[in-house]
């Protein structure tokens, strides 16, 4: 069981991560500046994503399925995420 979960978490983080791959391309197509402000500004992609939500709602999708897969996949695997860094 922690083997598909650990398979699941990997799935899912590579299909999010051609999603995100697939939103930037988006960006790129539509302008240079749209891809800058994508990749660098935060919430500029929810901008975009709602004023082109026609062509962006495929990338948009394997984003959300990738998050999902993964956060199955840490759940079955029992990853557990660091609550605090001691120095």
């Amino acid at each position: 069981m922690v083997a598909l979960g650990y398979m699941l978490l990997v799935l899912g983080l590579v299909v999010w991560i051609y999603g995100q791959v697939r939103f930037l391309v988006m960006a790129y197509k539509r302008n240079l500046w749209w891809f800058l402000g994508v990749l660098f500004v935060p919430l500029v992609d929810w901008i975009f994503l709602f004023l082109n939500f026609r062509t962006t709602i495929k990338p948009f999708g394997l984003i959300l399925l990738g998050l999902l897969v993964a956060i199955l996949g840490g759940w079955m695997s029992n990853v557990t995420l660091p609550t605090s860094i001691e120095f």
